[in-house]
């Protein structure tokens, strides 16, 4: 072969390959029109282009053992792709230059091959393909294009050594058009939570001097889109009179708020219903949406009534779900909102692989096969009696019985197998207990192992053979029989309590009196953060002005309160319960020993913290304190608990700014987190009563839950 006559020269070709991962060198480049924006803002038409690594991939080196890649393409829902100049380039090189194999690089698009190259010593190194995209192949929303490398071995050869290269340089571009969004209600979270190469932000507007009812109805609407999202929005908030330019052009808009309050909404809008007293009452809410009047391609959600029951039940309306004559159209009128019942915390003792949402999954030929299945544990699960899963399958009756098994792992190791013979080849069941010690709170992964033989015991004949089959039954079933009970509040936990048992109800966010313009923004970000793992059915953010807080409301909820003690008249009235408490009305701490050391606090140091303690008005609940000794300080601490590096813990968090040793600002910030509660003994997750039960009996038991 040519790799043992020539060694110098493969030595050289490696070389060459190794260079061209690290710089493009390519025969076509993107045309000089191409726009490269990635920031929401492009021209209303042209031709657009984004390399791979615009699209968050890195370079890939594809094998015989990993030979395909799929790049998600998701382009906004308001673009036209124009029929003609769309093309994909790929950038490669592969090595050896001569294959040991023949070999060929194939390209889907949308499930369509559009072109198969062969590999040859003359597009070895820095080779561009052009792959032209037919009309109609691209489309707005979601696209796939699959890169797949094609080696012409049998299973009797040995593995071939071809390694091919695709560039992160390679790019995708199209001829597109924009067009205004469709105003429909019925669409809605879309498009405020689209996930498209263009991240178009959105911007809440609050009237100049907005309620509690106006915050809690703006943080409701962010809380929803932040889990609808799954924490992906870019998502602020701005007062009317304070919208610039920029965002009133380039973002979209939910604009909160009585019409006589917001002065956006004294602004000439043409509104599909005007918002007076001839087209809703008082209490009812109104929800519309419209093309921006600033930018065509943009849109407007106005959440509005004629007073402030109206407007905070438009602001709850979105996070429900009503399939009995729901919202459709630009207009919906909120007369009603019920109470939802609370999320049962007991969970229900069975479900099946289907209620999870998964089908059956049919296994073919000789080779060996895994499916995976994933279900949840919330935090705080505890464990009412034994858990059990029975797999359910079926399977051709002519496999090989010595020779085929199915075999299932839980969170990676091993809990049970069977040999796939006649006696379960019809109605097949296999009970398997889970193991206490290794389910975990979060994702759980049941994964389902099929190989199968036939008795010709030809593996290569049988590879793809469809006599030899299996089917995982959807309806297997998992019996995990869990209650949540309540863990100490620890930052790492969070936002659990805040947010639990799908419900963010039971917390009351707290503002100062006379708050900086810039805490309503972070009100928002924050909803969006903290509704966690919630439903969004059952969000409804409750906000208040410090002294809006009577006794009642402070029994009532967990509180959240943001600002500095000397802003927050509520921050000041706990101080001395937190682990960290402030000189008595200023904002500079206590000199406390928190670890082994007190120092006289810096009056013009910037810390920002995050406290837990327990509330003194209601033992069941608890406080977060998000603040600070200066206002840079009380930022530094928002975004830690933004962001939620995993250096939260325990009930005291301290932030401040990174430094590198030359003393230039690293933009960065450190934590530091400490559990200042005297130690605990573990408490155990979850826990089983009753003697440890043999096999049999667990056999026995299962089928007693099953039948």
């Amino acid at each position: 072969m040519a790799m043992s006559r020539d060694p110098i020269k493969m030595l050289l070709l490696f070389i060459l390959l190794f260079l061209s991962s690290l710089t493009h060198v390519s025969a076509q480049e993107p045309d000089e029109a191409v726009e490269t924006a990635s920031d929401g803002v492009i021209a209303p038409s042209g031709q657009f282009s984004l390399t791979l690594r615009q699209l968050g991939y890195d370079i890939r080196t594809f094998s015989q053992n990993n030979n395909s890649r799929i790049y998600r393409i998701d382009l906004p829902g308001n673009f036209e792709i124009l029929p003609t100049g769309n093309y994909v380039n790929l950038i490669t090189s592969h090595a050896p230059e001569v294959p040991d194999k023949p070999a060929y690089l194939s390209v889907e698009v949308n499930n369509r091959v559009l072109s198969t190259t062969e590999l040859t010593p003359t597009n070895a190194v820095s080779n561009t393909t052009r792959v032209d995209l037919p009309e109609g192949l691209l489309r707005a929303g979601s696209n796939s294009m699959r890169v797949r490398l094609n080696i012409a071995v049998s299973c009797e050869d040995p593995p071939s050594v071809l390694n091919l290269s695709l560039s992160e340089d390679s790019f995708i571009s199209f001829n597109y058009q924009q067009k205004p969004y469709v105003t429909d209600l019925a669409l809605y979270p879309f498009p405020f939570t689209e996930r498209s190469l263009l991240r178009t932000p959105v911007t809440i507007v609050l009237p100049d001097q907005p309620t509690s009812t106006d915050l809690s109805a703006a943080a409701t609407v962010a809380a929803g889109l932040g889990v609808m999202s799954g924490n992906s929005i870019d998502i602020s908030a701005v007062l009317a009179s304070d919208i610039t330019p920029d965002i009133r052009t380039n973002h979209h808009l939910i604009v909160i708020g009585q019409p006589d309050k917001n002065i956006l909404l004294q602004d000439a809008l043409e509104l599909p219903l005007p918002i007076d007293s001839t087209t809703i009452q008082p209490g009812q809410g109104i929800l519309q949406e419209i093309i921006s009047p600033w930018n065509e391609y943009r849109l407007m959600l106005i959440v509005s009534g004629l007073d402030s029951e109206g407007v905070l039940k438009a602001g709850y309306a979105l996070n429900r779900q009503a399939n009995f004559l729901g919202m459709r159209g630009p207009i919906a009128i909120i007369v009603e909102l019920l109470p939802l019942a609370k999320p049962d915390q007991l969970s229900a003792v069975s479900t099946t692989l289907a209620a999870l949402g998964y089908s059956d999954e049919v296994a073919y030929g000789a080779s060996g096969q895994e499916y995976d299945f994933g279900f949840s544990l919330p935090i705080g699960w505890q464990l009412e009696e034994l858990p059990f899963f029975v797999l359910k399958f079926s399977h051709s009756d002519i496999l090989d019985p010595a020779q085929s098994i199915i075999d299932v792992k839980l969170n990676n190791r091993p809990i049970g197998s069977t040999l796939l013979e006649k006696s379960n080849a019809n109605n097949g069941e296999l009970p398997l207990s889970l193991p206490q010690h290794l389910l975990k709170t979060g994702w759980n992964q049941l994964r389902v192992g099929v190989a199968m033989s036939l008795p010709s015991n030809n593996p290569c004949q049988d590879r793809n053979d469809e006599r030899a089959w299996t089917m995982i039954n959807s309806q297997s079933e998992i019996f995990l029989p869990y209650s949540s009970i309540d863990l100490p509040p620890n930052l790492n936990l969070l936002p659990y309590p805040f947010s639990q048992n799908g419900s963010f109800d039971q917390s009351l966010i707290v503002l100062p009196d006379q708050p900086d313009q810039t805490i309503y923004n972070d009100l928002i970000k924050l909803a969006a953060k903290m509704a966690g793992s919630s439903k969004p059915e059952y969000i409804s953010v409750q906000t208040a002005y410090a002294s809006e807080v009577d006794k009642a409301m402070r029994a009532k909820y967990h509180l959240i309160l943001l600002g500095r003690p000397t802003e927050n008249g509520l921050l000041q009235e706990v101080n001395g319960y937190l682990p960290q408490p402030f000189v008595p009305e200023t904002d500079l701490l206590e000199p406390l020993a928190v670890d082994t050391i007190a120092f006289l606090p810096d009056p013009t140091r910037d810390a920002g913290l995050i406290q837990i303690a327990t509330s003194p008005w209601n033992e069941n609940y608890n406080i977060l304190a998000v603040t600070g000794t200066t206002d840079n300080g009380f930022s530094l601490g928002l975004q830690a608990l933004l962001n939620q590096t995993g250096n939260l813990k325990g009930n005291l968090a301290v932030v401040e700014p990174s430094f590198d040793p030359a003393g230039q600002g690293s933009g960065h910030i450190q934590t530091y987190a400490i559990d200042t509660r005297p130690p605990t003994l573990p408490e155990q997750e979850a826990n089983i009563t009753g003697a440890p039960a043999s096999e049999n009996d667990l056999s026995l038991l299962a089928k007693r839950w099953w039948k």
